[in-house]
């Protein structure tokens, strides 16, 4: 009957969108455009995948004796959440225990607005990201808990996403470089 054994064709992911340069122009753009106005803040966020919490070896290098369960079972994690200012080039990182969702992003700009003490001195916030699931503009919960900050706060919000595929681009991505680095050699 002509039948052979066939393998399955993977889909590979799209690297690069005909939209690409457009949208890293409008990145640039908006970057050049507020980087010296003293009454605009920008930050870059991003979410981390969870890490699993317990008494695990994470294959690092350490001076004492470490002792690791073999096996990496457990059913606690943590989800970091970091934002990067790059006015002055501070990290603020929130951890929590379930996944990172809208209403906890938004909740920590918010104590991240309030505590560098930005709702009495600016009122424009420039927030870059890399449209990930958790923070992508379709995401209506978090449109609308941003447009709340928004009035809450009396600030001016422009959102500027780095391309699909091209999230390594994204500030805040050299501070989770730093954060596993350390998390290295330490058992959680």
């Amino acid at each position: 009957m002509g039948y052979t054994l066939k393998k399955v064709m993977k889909t590979k992911p799209l690297k690069k969108i005909p939209e690409t340069d457009m949208i890293f122009e409008n990145v640039n753009s908006v970057r050049a455009k507020y980087e010296n106005d003293i009454r605009t803040v920008m930050i870059s966020m991003d979410t981390k995948d969870r890490v699993k919490l317990g008494n695990f070896s994470r294959n690092g290098k350490c001076r004492y004796l470490v002792e690791a369960a073999d096996h990496d079972f457990g059913d606690k994690f943590i989800t970091p959440f970091g934002i990067l200012d790059l006015t002055d080039n501070t990290v603020e990182l929130k951890f929590t225990e379930s996944k990172a969702t809208a209403d906890f992003m938004v909740d920590t700009i918010q104590d991240f607005w309030t505590k560098k003490r930005y709702n009495e001195s600016k009122e424009r916030l420039v927030i870059f990201a890399d449209n990930g699931p958790e923070n992508s503009s379709r995401r209506t919960q978090l449109m609308k808990r941003i447009i709340e900050f928004s009035a809450k706060n009396d600030v001016e919000i422009i959102l500027a996403y780095y391309p699909p595929y091209h999230s390594k681009y994204n500030p805040v991505e050299r501070v989770w470089g730093v954060l596993e680095k350390h998390w290295n050699g330490d058992i959680y």
